[in-house]
């Protein structure tokens, strides 16, 4: 009996999907005017581990359908090890094609039928037509009647064994899926070969406004603002703890021995004087420890490239316009300053080997390092905010397909993905007491080699159960995030013409390396500075910037000026009452940025 109900649900839900994948997103059983949801099937496409097994990701997908069932949605998985991931998506996108033509030759084939029907039909007299008519409806009514015996026939077929049940899905279909990584998510935004130019993302944003707003509770917004290309958004980021600051590490001794009160210092140029006095008081101490990257200042690609945005640490985005990095005020004090540092033998490579002692280290970590560091008795004080920076904060997201034929069902998936502590967890870790269990102290055991995801390639790291050796990495992550600054390009994807992005190349060709050769504090700084600036000249880099790139970039900046004066700056939902391993209380935090 429990055979038969199974293989007829699958049959109505195969019945049901194809009625729902024939009607267009506006059709969809979710609006406010339908009350009747119907089943369906969704796929989920995402990156798995080498070792896992498709006997683990079914046991697996049952289990995830527990969470679903509600919805009246079937998830089928559709997982790959990362180096078979992209070309599963790139087949699957070939087969979308390989359908859409063939069914572009079938309307074609139809309308001349028809055509041709129509020809014929208008030779018949009105008895002949007639006729004609009653036949078809005659034919029509007998082939439904076969077609609904033959379907009678292959039920009892399955039931008694004799033929296994229907695939649930079949045919190109991709609703959900995993995008690996910053440049996977704008290649996808700008089509492939299959269908160039065409975006094979939905944007997600009216989903985020709707009934899908609770992912805004759960996500970072400098982080789900990051997904933002060119004002639309197409993914939603993996949820984890982006970047590090930059402390200013101090001598505890020193700062009491000379009553210097460091609170209120937040750039190197205040404290130009107390390092001059340190240096001459105390000639067994290092000075500073080493030379640092200029603060407050984000660059258009990796760090030192041709072009800079001025992105306070210490302030909100204002900025309405980049510039060329080495033509800044603020680059060419720095590089001075950090090759006076060096003649003045502030860095620890003047000193001996015996010396140990130092006044000030710049360090990056995170919160949690920079309260291990106050707890060996060092004053610690934040320099610069981490910065979500696109390669790291988008290296991974979930999405949804834009050929998926039922989006708004697909956007519920994304919801449970980053806010069903239960469903990340059964994501992550697979069937509790198969793959996993949990131990006394709340914490997940892995039992199994059969299935295995990486945790960060799995949507919300702050929820769900976590193995031990993650006990804080909740706290310390929500902690981190929580000084999260936008990055100055966040969301700025310009087109250039390829005479524009010849000059750009060249440019950063030309400066490649010098800026972390500068901030070294060499002795021929400003010899190397002003040839720069004469190098990108001679490129038309001048031009560029307030012709093109400017051009292009002042709506990207303005939006960022607005997002970021209009930011909240709170704690996510999940993180004000948590308990065990499922993360710790915590008071309300505030935002170094601002």
């Amino acid at each position: 009996m429990r055979k038969r109900f199974i293989s007829l649900l699958l049959v109505m839900l195969m019945l049901c999907s194809f009625v729902l994948t024939s009607c267009s997103n506006s059709d969809e059983d979710d609006s406010a005017a339908t009350t009747v949801r119907s089943a369906t099937y969704l796929t989920l496409y995402a990156i798995t581990e080498k070792g896992t097994t498709e006997e683990a990701i079914k046991l697996v997908q049952n289990e995830l359908n527990k969470y679903t069932s509600s919805l009246k949605t079937e998830l089928v998985l559709r997982f790959y090890t990362e180096d078979k991931y992209e070309k599963a998506l790139d087949d699957m996108f070939a087969l979308f094609k390989e359908e859409a033509d063939a069914a572009e030759i079938k309307k074609a084939e139809e309308a001349e039928a028809k055509k041709q029907q129509l020809a014929y039909e208008k030779t018949l007299s009105d008895e002949e037509r007639r006729k004609l008519n009653q036949e078809k409806r005659l034919a029509q009514k007998e082939a439904e009647r076969l077609a609904a015996q033959e379907e009678k026939e292959r039920l009892e077929r399955i039931e008694q064994g004799l033929e296994e049940p229907p695939e649930p899905i079949t045919g190109a279909q991709m609703d959900v899926l995993y995008i690996n990584g910053y440049d996977h998510y704008l290649s996808l935004i700008a089509g492939n070969e299959y269908f160039p130019g065409k975006n094979m993302l939905a944007p997600l944003d009216e989903y985020l406004k709707r009934d899908e707003k609770l992912i805004t509770n759960y996500v970072n917004s400098v982080i789900l603002n990051t997904a933002k290309i060119n004002g639309a958004t197409y993914g939603i980021p993996v949820n984890k703890s982006i970047g590090k600051a930059q402390y200013f590490v101090y001598n505890t001794k020193l700062l009491e021995k000379y009553e210097l009160d460091v609170s209120e210092v937040k750039t190197l140029f205040s404290l130009d004087e107390t390092l001059a006095m340190i240096k001459e008081k105390e000639p067994n101490v290092i000075t500073m420890m080493g030379p640092v990257g200029v603060a407050g200042n984000d660059f258009y690609g990796e760090e030192g490239s041709a072009i800079t945005v001025v992105n306070s640490e210490h302030n909100l985005f204002t900025s309405e316009f980049a510039t060329s990095t080495f033509a800044t005020y603020a680059m060419k004090t720095h590089f001075e300053r950090m090759a006076n540092y060096r003649a003045a033998g502030y860095f620890k490579e003047s000193f001996g080997s015996n010396v140990k002692d130092f006044f000030l280290d710049i360090r990056e970590g995170t919160v949690a390092d920079a309260e291990q560091w106050r707890e060996e008795g060092y004053t610690v004080t934040l320099y610069t905010a981490p910065k979500a920076e696109p390669n790291e904060t988008l290296s991974g997201l979930f999405g949804i397909s834009s050929m998926s034929k039922i989006q708004d069902r697909a956007a519920e998936i994304l919801t449970l993905i980053y806010t069903n502590p239960d469903f990340a967890t059964a994501l992550r870790y697979g069937v509790e007491n198969v793959h996993y269990t949990v131990n006394d102290n709340g914490f997940v055991e892995v039992t199994s080699k059969d299935y295995a995801m990486d945790f960060f390639k799995t949507g919300n790291s702050f929820i769900g159960k976590v193995t031990e050796d993650l006990a804080t990495y909740r706290e310390d992550g929500i902690a981190n995030n929580l000084m999260l600054k936008p990055h100055g390009f966040m969301g700025f994807v310009p087109k250039f013409e390829e005479e524009q992005a010849a000059i750009l190349e060249k440019a950063n060709k030309l400066v490649k390396g010098k800026y972390q050769q500068l901030c070294k504090g060499v002795e021929n700084w400003e010899e190397i500075y002003n040839e720069l600036n004469s190098g990108v000249a001679e490129l038309g880099f001048v031009l560029f910037m307030g012709d093109v790139f400017n051009a292009s970039y002042k709506n990207s900046a303005a939006a960022l000026v607005a997002y970021d004066a209009s930011r909240k700056v709170e704690k996510p939902e999940y993180f004000k009452t948590t308990e065990g391993a499922e993360g710790t209380e915590s008071t309300e935090g505030t935002e170094a940025a601002e």
